[in-house]
């Protein structure tokens, strides 16, 4: 009997080494680990019976008495399951092992529950094979919702997304790109390196508020249409957009200050993107390909790597003045019609070789001549260009090609000489402007410029030029413009004198206007000549503040000094406020009532008197406008105005807010102040009970405390809360 039981118990043991699980709840094996579960399969030959059709892994099971937590998905725990169509993962499962779900081809719906924890994903490491064999290698994913962070579990020697995303199939093309439909919960931080890589039926995603990061090549090769990221993302991946064929317009938050190397590479389709403000930096290849792109880059853009626009055809204008380094390349830019590159340091030779369109150049000349910004060779099939032949100083030339379409150029600040024979034969050209930091032009500059119409300089004492600098520009069609009141100098310059007409520009005006006429002094000139240095200083009359200098609703300083060059026309305005109980109304308050008087005002066609509840000023008790003469008011006297407020409750703080204003509706003058009701009964208490009271506070009329009390009448609070007014001798 005993041999009979030991030979069953050794055929129980081989049966529970074989089929490798410690326990089974609902229909799913577990092995077990203190008070963790981990689910792992059935039997390795058999597992594709055990699972089928709809599996929701729990968060937690009980066996034998205990509750253990879900927290991992082990090893082909679900391989070749090949009935299973839909699995559920709860936030409590952390990690998943490699090839979990491989060759499970039926499986169409994957949730992944919302949580907190990130959930890390393996991949199999055997040899070459770890390429393709991640999680869920060969399934045939439509709907993914994914409710938390992703993490790849990475090794240094094979990094598990290198080459394929934890959802890319390695099967052929035809049968691969099967997701469609994403959903992304609250909780999701980052979108992983890859993790949607090349799924072509991916047409549309909502990404959460709460998204941070988009990892690298992360939406790569999909077929989402638009695409608004979030306002938390400050990290956009390299490549994360590459390839997106069909992605027409991209929303892009305020937080990105950098576009990463091949972000939008190839996005043939993609016409609307907004670049925002603070966008410093375009990385290599960064909208490279973009051929129906033509958006505006921000002029505060620092720098642009090599390749960034290449290929974007549809691109029109190019104003990245603060921009030092141009080596950036234009390739296939056929459309781009105005360039600003003003603070380029360096400019290689040809960078604006095959730019048809090229109507408006704006840079430091850094070179001999102009034709060496341009290309010695190019498609001129079109007869876009003219082949133009300039010659140095040293009597060599080049045969250079330029658009015919170039008309304007402006010599940036900074420009100290033109070379000899700098725009050579350049007879396209209409309007040259030349910069204030210009000395000097050598002999024939501007030979063959027959087409000139204008010649703007913005130096005020003519720079050094020769008998021969302006040869071949017709002197007596071409109007030289010179800065205001330099009109005599030139007149008598060499070079410069032989122009029939010579104008004056109007003076740069810089105007200023206060937001409270009678708040304070500008101190300053109006009218300046270009490159002239504008100094401003604000002073505040008594019971007000200077707040800020603004211009077109942006802060330029809060200091009351502010100072740039005249480089254009400007409309500033200096901002004062006024200083809380400061000015010359009288408030007398009483339990339920407030009088208000105050001297009329030089110049004032209007007045609008407010009381507040609330320091803010934000909830109104009532507000009375009138006209200079009192109307609706009662007059003291004929050099002030009264009125009263009724209504009010007792021993409570309020608010005023007096303006005037002039005619024309402008604010002349603008006081705030503060008062508090007293209470009826408040005098007849004190008569009985001021000897057990004490005095908490000296206030003027006005509502202003006082450290210490002064002659004439004044209010005193007392520590029960009640006031009282005095005459104090």
């Amino acid at each position: 009997m005993k041999n009979i039981l030991l030979i069953l118990l050794t055929i129980f043991c081989i049966g529970q080494k074989t089929f490798a699980y410690d326990c089974a709840v609902g229909g799913i094996a577990y092995n077990l680990n203190y008070n963790t579960a981990s689910v792992t399969y059935f039997s390795m030959e058999y597992n594709h019976g055990y699972y089928f059709r709809e599996v929701k892994i729990p968060s937690h099971i009980t066996y034998d008495g205990t509750t253990y937590t879900v927290n991992t998905i082990a090893e082909n725990a679900f391989i070749n399951c090949t009935k299973l169509t839909s699995i559920t993962i709860p936030s409590t499962v952390t990690y998943i092992h490699g090839e979990a779900f491989a060759g499970c081809s039926s499986l169409s719906v994957l949730t992944i529950e919302d949580g907190k924890q990130p959930l890390f994903l393996d991949a199999k490491t055997t040899g070459f094979k770890y390429y393709r064999e991640g999680v869920f290698a060969d399934c045939r994913i439509n709907k993914l919702y994914l409710g938390r962070d992703l993490r790849y579990n990475e090794s240094e020697e094979w990094p598990s997304t290198q080459y394929y995303p934890p959802f890319y199939n390695d099967v052929p093309k035809d049968n691969k790109n099967t997701l469609y439909d994403v959903t992304i919960g609250k909780d999701v931080t980052t979108i992983p390196s890859q993790l949607f890589y090349s799924f072509e039926r991916l047409s549309s995603i909502t990404l959460p508020d709460s998204l941070q990061t988009i990892g690298r090549t992360a939406f790569g090769n999909t077929g989402i249409s638009n695409i608004e990221i979030p306002q938390a993302v400050k990290n956009i991946g390299s490549y994360a957009f590459s390839g997106c064929k069909k992605l027409c317009t991209v929303v892009l938050p305020d937080s990105v200050f950098s576009i990463e190397e091949g972000t939008f590479y190839n996005c043939e389709q993609l016409i609307t993107i907004n670049l925002p403000p603070c966008l410093k930096t375009l990385a290599p290849s960064a909208f490279s390909g973009c051929k129906r792109l033509n958006t505006e880059i921000p002029v505060g853009m620092d720098s642009i790597g090599p390749g960034a626009l290449n290929n974007c055809s549809s691109l029109t204008k190019l104003w990245i003045p603060n921009v030092r380094n141009a080596d950036f390349g234009l390739a296939e830019c056929t459309s781009l019609d105005s360039i600003n590159i003003r603070s380029a340091k360096t400019i290689p030779n040809g960078l604006f070789s095959n730019l048809p369109a090229l109507k408006y150049l704006e840079i430091p000349f850094t070179q001999n001549n102009l034709g060496m910004f341009f290309g010695s060779s190019c498609d001129n099939t079109k007869g876009e260009y003219l082949p133009i032949t300039q010659y140095s100083e040293n009597g060599k030339s080049h045969t250079y090609y330029i658009p015919k379409a170039l008309e304007e150029i402006v010599i940036a600040d900074g420009s100290e000489t033109l070379a000899y024979g700098a725009f050579y034969n350049c007879s396209m050209l209409r309007k040259v402007t030349l910069p204030s930091t210009l000395n000097g032009i050598k002999e024939k500059a501007f030979y063959g410029c027959e087409g000139l119409t204008d010649i703007y300089v913005k130096r005020a004492l003519p720079p050094v030029a020769y008998s021969g600098t302006f040869e071949g520009v017709n002197l007596f069609a071409c109007i030289l413009h010179v800065p205001y009141g330099s009109k005599q100098y030139y007149e008598k310059a060499t070079g410069w004198k032989d122009f029939y007409f010579i104008e004056e520009e109007a003076p740069i005006k810089i105007d200023v206007t206060k937001n409270i006429m009678n708040a304070g002094e500008i101190l300053g000139l109006t009218e300046y000549q270009y490159g002239d240095n504008v100094e401003l200083e604000a002073i505040a009359h008594s019971g007000y503040t200077f707040s800020a200098w603004t211009e077109n609703g942006n802060i330029l300083t809060t200091d009351r000094l502010c100072s740039f060059v005249a480089e254009s026309n400007r409309k500033l305005i200096a901002v004062f406020v006024p200083t809380l109980d400061s000015n010359l109304v009288q408030a007398s308050p009483e339990s339920t009532k407030v009088s208000f008087t105050w001297e009329k005002e030089a110049d004032a066609a209007s007045y609008k008197l407010t009381v507040y509840e609330d320091a803010a000023m934000t909830i109104v008790v009532g507000s009375q406008s009138f006209d200079t003469n009192g109307n609706i008011l009662s007059r003291s006297t004929s050099d002030s105005i009264s009125t009263v407020f009724t209504n009010l409750t007792e021993q409570h703080d309020y608010y005023y807010s007096l303006k005037t204003y002039s005619k024309n509706g402008k604010v002349l003058s603008h006081y705030i102040g503060l008062f508090s009701t007293s209470s009826e009964t408040s005098i007849k208490k004190m008569e009985t009970n001021e000897h057990n009271l004490e005095i908490t506070g000296y206030y003027d009329l006005n509502g202003r405390k006082l450290a210490a009390p002064k002659k004439g009448i004044h209010i005193i609070r007392y520590s029960d809360g009640t006031t009282q007014k005095r005459i104090v001798d």
